[in-house]
């Protein structure tokens, strides 16, 4: 955009139609301006330390529940259910009911627990995560034993189990000969075999115990069906299609033992290390991404060191087990600032097109920049004028426009060639004079310096011209010596520009008392007049909001109503807020106090706040929901923060209609074509009128 006064103009930047005029390298318009281009990478949300949990031997599987929720298999075959939110363990499974050995596999899918274990009694099982009910067994497949070595699940509950298709030996030295081919079972919903993949390339290369194969193999399957197999020792990977045909066969480069696998919904691969390292050397262990034919494209951040099994869940998250330190290890995707190819650092470059005043020999006057610079983060300007648009580039006269705005030029190219021409850079200004740009036709370059988490934003840019100063309203003597008028024209541009910006803040100052028309740091500086201070996960929305009702939620400080009107605009929702006075009555009751004491303590002081699971979504934002708690509850109480889950456990917080609900009766199906009526009942006749089986006196036996 350009302006034009009686003598002076500008040029200005501040739209996304104005950006769109340049090149960007690594940068992207938001609205708040122009930064660094962010993208999703993995970070440490969370470290969970398996030996603090008492109640548990050393773990020997785990797999990922719903909602904050994972499955530990024990060394003495008990199979404990640990809520890590709410820091809750319960026992799922005790060993005395003979479901699991300590060699099992275990994984969790869509309301599922399947187990897949060669030693136990049921080889390949199916339970209800909410009843532990057995939807169904397999032990035998084509007249033969099965031997699940790994074991994995699709969507659809379609299981899969890499078994060996010849075994030796008896039950104490079970052993897969030499050449043994390997197959991997697909066991439908209902627990019937549907299809086996098999190859004659897949099988082991020299006999080996069935105790010993155990975490050699990983299998993982994708969205589309196709299956992976992963052989530890050489770090081989076998791929099968959804219709039993060996794709493809190779090798992933690492440098020693590997552990864990899956695949995402790029036939992406992911793999971690197992092998041991020195005792003080520096852990260089990663899970490492390959591309779907092997080759090597990243180490995932925010991680290292031992894997020995890791699960990918709906949100994407990363749930890594170290046996070796006791310890599962939560990734996130968090939003991070993307690095620059060409340098590997997170920064970016802007190039402008020409800024065109139609005056020849013109020299150009200053620039004023409004900025957010977070600290260690910077913006570097650097310009050059010409009278005209083409020049010499590479040895041949090249329009600089055309060439900053040729999508099929490598960035690489454009800043090595252009790099001749600029001047030195201004580091984070606000306001500076252009020197020694003269010409009809200027250039802008703006580099972006940013760190792993913080971009600067440039939000509006003015480039102001012709020349001028102060220096027109002095005598003409002070203008005679060439030298001396250049130092004095910029020490007089000062001031110039000091008093120029009080002008233009003091015509516009009411632009910043508007909570709608502010925004980024003005809005929280607007929100500190009200002596509210927030942090970088309340989005301008809510901040907005939360002014606009802080005179009003002032009033109701201390309240249980201010402090739900509070989390319901940073969550979305309401908050349950339990007092005393509303269970004392069932304190009373001698079966219900100490479940009462249980769920809501016996502190007449203290209350709780129950929050559901999809409102603090992550520890960030439950961590935020707890300060609001301490910072708005009454001086003398103590406050409690419950996340509810979306389950029904009776003695728990669960709550019908709030994180629980009770759907229609529904047909209780076999399979995909049978089904039972809700109101049929299945009992064995030839139990009835047995003490304690089918017997229940004064429900349907009498004792005469």
């Amino acid at each position: 955009m350009k302006a034009v006064a009686e003598q002076a103009g500008f040029f200005s930047l501040n739209k996304k139609s104005d950006w769109e005029k340049g090149c960007k390298i690594n940068l992207e318009i938001t609205d708040n301006g122009l930064a660094l281009r962010k993208t999703n990478k993995y970070a440490t949300s969370r470290v969970i330390n398996l030996d603090a949990l008492d109640a548990i031997a050393e773990v020997t599987d785990f797999t990922v529940g719903n909602n904050g929720q994972i499955y530990l298999l024990d060394g003495r075959a008990n199979l404990f259910l640990y809520d890590y939110l709410n820091e809750q363990l319960d026992l799922f499974f005790g060993r005395e009911q003979g479901y699991f050995t300590k060699n099992a596999a275990i994984l969790f899918l869509r309301g599922t627990i399947y187990s897949a274990d060669p030693f136990g009694k049921n080889k390949v099982a199916a339970f209800a995560a909410a009843t532990g009910q057995i939807y169904w067994i397999l032990n035998n497949f084509n007249g033969l034993p099965l031997f699940p070595l790994a074991m994995t699940a699709d969507e659809q509950r379609n299981v899969y189990i890499l078994v060996p298709l010849a075994v030796a030996g008896n039950n104490d030295d079970l052993e897969v000969p030499a050449e043994g081919l390997l197959g991997v079972v697909k066991i439908s919903m209902t627990g019937k075999v549907v299809l086996v993949f098999q190859n004659e390339k897949f099988r082991l290369n020299h006999s080996d115990r069935i105790i010993d194969l155990l975490k050699k193999y990983f299998i993982t399957v994708s969205k589309e069906g196709s299956v992976y197999v992963l052989n530890t020792e050489d770090n081989t990977v076998f791929e099968f299609s959804k219709d039993n045909v060996l794709k493809k066969q190779y090798s992933v480069p690492l440098p020693g033992k590997s552990s864990g696998f899956c695949v995402d919904s790029y036939d992406q691969i992911y793999i971690g290390e197992s092998r041991k390292i020195g005792l003080n050397a520096e852990d260089d262990r990663f899970i490492h991404r390959f591309s779907s034919i092997g080759e090597f494209l990243e180490k995932i951040p925010g991680f290292r060191g031992r894997t020995d099994k890791f699960f990918l869940d709906q949100n994407n998250s990363i749930y890594i087990w170290n046996q070796e330190t006791g310890t599962i290890t939560i990734l996130d995707l968090k939003p991070k600032v993307q690095e620059m190819s060409a340098t590997g650092l997170p920064h970016g470059i802007y190039f402008s097109s020409s800024f065109d005043s139609t005056i020849t020999e013109i020299s150009w006057h200053k620039m004023i920049l409004n900025a957010d610079i977070p600290e260690n983060t910077q913006l570097k300007v650097s310009y050059f004028s010409s009278d005209r648009k083409t020049l010499m580039i590479n040895g041949k006269l090249t329009d600089i426009d055309e060439f900053i705005n040729n999508d099929a030029t490598p960035p690489d190219e454009k800043i090595s060639s252009l790099e001749p021409f600029w001047s030195e850079p201004v580091v984070n200004p606000a306001d500076a004079l252009v020197h020694g740009a003269r010409g009809r036709y200027f250039w802008l370059k703006i580099e972006f310096v940013g760190n792993e988490e913080l971009t600067p934003v440039l939000s509006k840019f003015r480039l102001y011209y012709p020349r001028t100063s102060y220096l027109r309203y002095l005598p003409a003597i002070y203008q005679e010596d060439h030298q001396s008028r250049d130092f004095l024209e910029r020490f007089l541009a000062l001031f110039e520009a000091f008093f120029a910006d009080m002008e233009e803040n003091i015509s516009n100052v009411a632009r910043y008392f508007d909570v709608d028309a502010v925004s980024g740091p003005y809005l929280k500086w607007l929100a500190t007049w009200l002596a509210i201070s927030v942090d970088d996960s309340w989005t301008g929305e809510q901040l907005k909001q939360l002014i606009k009702k802080a005179p009003v939620l002032f009033q109701k400080r201390g309240t249980k109503q201010g402090m739900e009107e509070i989390i319901e605009i940073y969550t979305g929702e309401k908050p349950f807020i339990v007092e005393y006075f509303q269970y004392k009555h069932l304190r009373e009751q001698p079966e219900l106090k100490d479940l009462v004491a249980q769920l809501y303590g016996t502190d007449p002081y203290c209350f709780c706040v129950l929050i559901k699971q999809e409102c603090v979504p992550t520890a960030g934002r439950r961590f935020v929901v707890q300060q609001i708690i301490n910072q708005e509850k009454p001086a003398f109480t103590e406050a409690k923060m419950v996340v509810l889950q979306p389950w029904i456990y009776m003695d728990m917080h669960t709550y019908l209609g709030i994180n629980t609900y009770l759907s229609e009766l529904s047909l209780l199906r076999l399979d995909q074509e049978s089904s039972i009526p809700y109101s049929t009942l299945i009992t064995d006749v030839a139990l009835d009128n047995r003490m304690g089986v089918h017997s229940r006196v004064g429900l349907d036996t009498e004792l005469k």
